[in-house]
């Protein structure tokens, strides 16, 4: 495969410069001269060792296909995810977040995002959603848009109730 020893560079300086390395510190960490570290940044170098790209996704939190700009989001997982469902970076983190974090918030071993998900409630929910936002930016009646959130209020927390 032909990588774009340019766009890998960007890369590898965007996600050094994201973590608030300095390339003092890349160097220190994979015992590479400061040259070859901004050799790499600027694209001037066609090849990297494997243990050097192995360690720089270790350094970064990503996979080594994230790294060779194979694909845009740091997890491949993360890539597909976002292919199929159109969300976010952003989005997705949180959802994993979530993953991890439901058994503290409901504390019954549920995974409550799959439930609220789940939901046969949940897109009527998001349509109501956006007919409070279509109220508020048509600069509506306040007492509509109070009754509309209130609805909505109510909406999520049956949801909730449900799960």
């Amino acid at each position: 495969m032909n990588y774009n020893w340019c766009e890998i560079g960007k890369r590898i300086k965007a996600e050094r410069k994201n973590r608030g390395y300095n390339q003092s510190f890349i160097c220190e960490h994979l015992v590479r001269s400061r040259n070859t570290v901004s050799d790499w940044e600027n694209g001037k170098i066609s090849t990297m060792s494997a243990d050097d790209l192995s360690k720089l996704c270790e350094l970064f939190g990503c996979e080594m296909g994230y790294l060779l700009c194979e694909y845009d989001t740091p997890q491949r997982v993360q890539s597909d995810i976002s292919e199929q469902t159109q969300l976010s970076v952003k989005a997705i983190e949180n959802i994993m977040k979530s993953r991890d974090n439901h058994k503290k918030l409901f504390g019954n071993g549920k995974n409550s995002l799959d439930a609220l998900l789940s939901s046969d409630d949940f897109i009527a929910m998001l349509e109501s959603v956006e007919e409070y936002r279509t109220l508020k930016r048509g600069n509506a009646d306040k007492n509509m848009i109070d009754a509309k959130a209130f609805a909505l209020y109510k909406e999520f927390i049956n949801i909730i109730d449900n799960m």
